[in-house]
């Protein structure tokens, strides 16, 4: 046979524990291995048949749920009450952080670019209007009407709200652009 003789029950010594206890269980195990007899090892131990059998089973059940299969890594802590608040807190001051960064940064836009705040508004009133046929906005819908001086929105003529700005095209050249004319006619 190859290899390392086994230790049997003398593998007791090497581990940790009392004397007393190295010798009981090396004679628990001199008689599961039939190396010893039960009476032999009561004598040893000075202890009775019946206590013999309480204390085998009691090493042998240690034994056998020391050799159960347990789940790996660290077992799973338990999130107290306590834990529980203080992350929903910290959840809690991180959306209002970002909250406070967010008014901050329009406060400083309002700030250093007003004028696009104001037309913002404007733009939102003159839809606001256009929504709820307010009078001012409304005498100026129609071409035919004259324009109101008084209405905001009737700032122009007539004609000039319906008439289209004429396309800037180069004219005598066959279409070409007014750049193109120009070096064309300096060269």
């Amino acid at each position: 046979m190859r290899g390392r003789h086994p230790s049997g029950p003398e593998f007791v010594n090497k581990l940790d524990g009392s004397v007393e206890a190295k010798e009981r269980l090396k004679t628990l195990l001199e008689t599961l291995t039939g190396a010893c007899r039960v009476q032999e090892a009561c004598e040893r131990l000075g202890i009775k048949e019946a206590r013999f059998d309480q204390v085998r089973v009691e090493v042998l059940q240690a034994a056998l749920s020391a050799a159960e299969r347990r789940p790996a890594g660290r077992p799973a802590r338990e999130v107290s009450p306590a834990d529980d608040e203080n992350q929903q807190l910290r959840e809690r001051i991180a959306q209002l952080e970002a909250e406070l960064q967010a008014a901050l940064i329009r406060a400083e836009l309002a700030v250093t670019l007003p004028q696009v705040g104001a037309a913002t508004e404007k733009k939102r009133l003159g839809v606001l209007h256009r929504q709820t046929g307010h009078p001012e906005r409304r005498s100026c819908r129609e071409p035919s009407e004259e324009p109101d001086p008084e209405c905001t929105g009737c700032r122009r003529p007539a004609a000039a709200r319906l008439r289209r700005p004429a396309r800037r095209t180069g004219t005598g050249t066959g279409g070409a652009p007014p750049c193109r004319r120009r070096w064309a006619t300096a060269g």
